[in-house]
This record gives C-alpha cells, sequence and structure tokens, in this order.
C-alpha cells in the first residue's frame, strides 16, 4: 500500500465519519430543487473540462502527468486531475453516507442530500471529458513524450 492510497482512504474515512454525525436537515435558505441539482452537475461536468483545458495556456504546465491514480499525489499543483478526482470522491462518500444515514433513521427525502452526489459525478464526468478532449497533452508513462506529437 502506498502512502498516497493511505492518505486518500484515510481523508475519505475521515469525511465519512463526519458525514455520519452530520445533521440530517436540508441547510439551504431557499428550497433546493431539481433544476438546482441539475444545475451543480452541469456547472461542474462543464467546469473540469474548462479549467484543466485552460492551464493548457501556461507553458510550464501544458501537459497532464497521468491519468488519475489512487496512489499518486492529490497535493501535487502540476498535476491537478489528481486533485480534482480525490475530491470528486469525497463529494461521493458525503453524498452516499447521507442517503444511508437518511434511509436507515426513516428521514424525510430532500433534493439538497444530493448535492454532493450531483457534485462528485459531475467532477467525476468532467475528468472523463477532460482525458477524452485532451489526450494529447497526456504523459506517456514509459517514454515520457507527449502522447500525439512525440515532443517531451
Amino acid at each position: 500500500m502506498t502512502v498516497w492510497l493511505f492518505v486518500r482512504l484515510a481523508v475519505i474515512l475521515v469525511v465519512v465519519i463526519i458525514g455520519w454525525f452530520a445533521p440530517l436537515r436540508p441547510h439551504a435558505w431557499l428550497q433546493i430543487g431539481w433544476v438546482t441539482l441539475l444545475v451543480v452537475f452541469s456547472v461542474c461536468v462543464v467546469g473540469v473540462p474548462l479549467l484543466l483545458g485552460l492551464r493548457g495556456l501556461r507553458p510550464l504546465e501544458a501537459k497532464m502527468r497521468s491519468r488519475p491514480s489512487w496512489t499518486s499525489n492529490p497535493l501535487n499543483l502540476r498535476d491537478p486531475i489528481q486533485f480534482f478526482h480525490l475530491g470528486a470522491c469525497l463529494s461521493i462518500a458525503q453524498g452516499l453516507i447521507g442517503l444511508v444515514r437518511m434511509v436507515l433513521k426513516s428521514q424525510p427525502f430532500y433534493v439538497e442530500a444530493l448535492i454532493p452526489l450531483a457534485l462528485g459525478a459531475g467532477i467525476l464526468l468532467g475528468i472523463k471529458i477532460s482525458l477524452g478532449l485532451f489526450t494529447f497533452t497526456l504523459a506517456s508513462s514509459d517514454s515520457g513524450n507527449s502522447k500525439g506529437n512525440g515532443t517531451a
């Protein structure tokens, strides 16, 4: 087990523990509906590729270093896809623990409980789209060259 795998799992465990003891009630002042949930999901799906694409404009950081991996450092600023991946996993863990608690405690359902799941799923889909759009910028794991143009 690598250090970063242990760190990622420990952080997810902390989020699950905190989520288990968080109050089960809507927190927003205004009622959150299905449209808001769709907007959160859509912004994440569009925002992640946009952010990762914009970093290609900076010459020193034009390449994504690797695909999302549980064993990579999520705090490496030169490889932000790892950070987004961890954030998506944390959001999904938080959303799932909230739903499990709602079912176990027979709490009434409210749409706001799905926000972390929409956020995490949107980020994961955004990462997938980014990997499809920017495959030419991924660093090759065997030769260190970029895919598609053969330059370092």
